[in-house]
């Protein structure tokens, strides 16, 4: 169906041509991070097309529809869309998560960068310490964000880019909004890291970025601790806000349709009844769920996001993704990151609710390992994941997890779970209880070391 067809039967139309969105989206995303778009500012579609010289609405859909999912606006059904403000609590949410995966980034990119790698760090890391950008805050954050931006591809490791990806928007728009993370940035940092990282030493490249976000922490909760409740207070006010208006109920309205197909080929893919490389036709999916093709995009574009499925064109149809072995080590890595930094914020802040769930989760893992029902403790594992990252009480795990979760499962499903693992569920728990955020920080890194993970993921890849 063209975009014609589309048009006369009702059809929701494709996405404008690529050019379009991205014009739109880069302008608006640079306008938003650097605050020239200031938190709250009404994005009008008629007004956005008129000033892009656009005779269409649709890539400004599109453009405000990446923006949302980049967290730089918000835009919920039958509302104007508004440049988003970071909430204080959103901003330790992000100060957490970004001290956790910069630190996983570095300590791989020691171990793998090669001659090209280090070269560009050296390059970004002088072009840091001279005096014209070190002088200048504005200018230090934007090189000292493509230094982070090397780093990550000296990681070498696609899944860590993805999150990565997820978060920089905001996190731009977090030091590029903040006057105490301006003035706070230390030029010498980045040569010092290039240097760790030249001499393989991951340990002394983590050093200098936790030494340099000490600093930066503390005039983050310094300013957070006077709003933080009534912050807490304004979002309350803000869902009961939404459930007057009727917002909550139009968008469980709005959702089911590429919901209900999206939740049935993710199962599918899973256990194997769509196997990769298949093609996911939206003509026969649409006919197969009796929807039209634009939930079926929807859907495929939530399983594209999940790593699940390659991305489409108007030449090539997307297929399921095969899961490599490279793909499934990258994969462990970001998710035991994930679930190490849960299980260290979870010690400091889980419920005494939280941790009756986790102790009978923890117990039909052990009933489930001595019946040899692998079904029942694969569940069992996940739902010890979901209430460990409920218990760390930061949006962004479930966030990060949402794009990864689905491969995990895919990874696993296939495999026999250890006892080995199960103990470390235990172990992860008696820590938390304790509260002892370094002992429950320590246990899943500790199991899941190099060969372990080789093992899981051969015995996958090689099925």
């Amino acid at each position: 169906m063209d975009r014609r067809e589309s048009a006369s039967s009702g059809v929701a139309p494709l996405p404008a041509p690529e050019s379009e969105v991205d014009r739109v989206y880069a302008g608006l995303r640079d306008e938003i991070v650097t605050g020239r778009l200031p938190a709250g500012e009404l994005l009008v579609e008629r007004l956005l097309s008129e000033r892009f010289g656009l005779s269409s609405r649709v890539p400004i859909r599109e453009a405000l529809r990446r923006l949302k999912a980049q967290g730089l606006i918000d835009h919920e059904p039958r509302r104007r869309a508004r440049v988003h403000e970071l909430t204080p609590r959103e901003r330790a949410n992000l100060a957490e998560m970004y001290l956790a995966f910069d630190s996983l980034s570095l300590n791989l990119a020691a171990q793998r960068r090669d001659d090209q790698d280090l070269a560009q760090l050296r390059r970004l890391a002088e072009v840091c310490r001279s005096e014209k950008v070190s002088g200048d805050p504005e200018e230090l954050i934007r090189q000292g964000l493509k230094f982070r931006e090397a780093v990550f591809s000296s990681a070498k490791n696609t899944v860590l880019d993805e999150v990565r990806h997820l978060i920089q928007s905001r996190l731009e728009l977090l030091f590029n909004n903040s006057l105490s993370l301006k003035l706070g940035i230390d030029p010498t940092m980045f040569g010092r890291a290039a240097e760790a990282i030249a001499e393989r030493d991951s340990e002394a490249a983590v050093e200098v970025f936790v030494e340099s976000t000490r600093k930066w922490q503390r005039a983050w909760h310094e300013g957070m601790l006077s709003t933080l409740d009534s912050e807490f207070t304004d979002d309350s006010d803000d869902k009961q806000h939404r459930v007057e208006h009727g917002e909550a109920e139009s968008v469980q309205h709005t959702a089911p349709h590429f919901v209900r197909v999206a939740d049935t080929l993710r199962r599918q893919i899973i256990i194997g009844v769509r196997q990769p490389g298949d093609v996911l036709s939206e003509r026969n999916i649409s006919l197969e769920f009796d929807v039209s093709r634009y939930p079926v995009r929807q859907a495929i574009e939530v399983l594209v996001r999940e790593g699940l499925v390659t991305e489409g064109s108007d030449r090539a149809a997307s297929r399921v993704r095969p899961l490599s072995d490279i793909d499934g080590i990258a994969l462990i890595d970001v998710c035991t990151q994930l679930d190490s930094t849960a299980a260290r914020l979870a010690a400091e802040r889980a419920s005494s609710d939280h941790l009756r769930q986790m102790r009978r989760i923890v117990a039909q893992e052990e009933e489930f390992t001595q019946a040899e029902d692998n079904e029942g403790l694969l569940e069992a594992a996940f739902e010890w994941r979901e209430v460990l990252h409920r218990m760390a009480e930061n949006e962004l795990v479930h966030e990060i997890n949402g794009i990864l979760k689905s491969r995990m499962r895919l990874l696993v499903t296939a495999l026999p779970f250890s006892k080995e693992l199960v103990r470390a569920h235990q172990l992860t728990f008696e820590a938390i209880a304790l509260r002892n955020p370094l002992m429950a920080e320590a246990v899943l890194p500790k199991l899941l070391n190099t060969e372990r993970k080789h093992t899981m993921v051969s015995q996958v890849t090689s099925a």
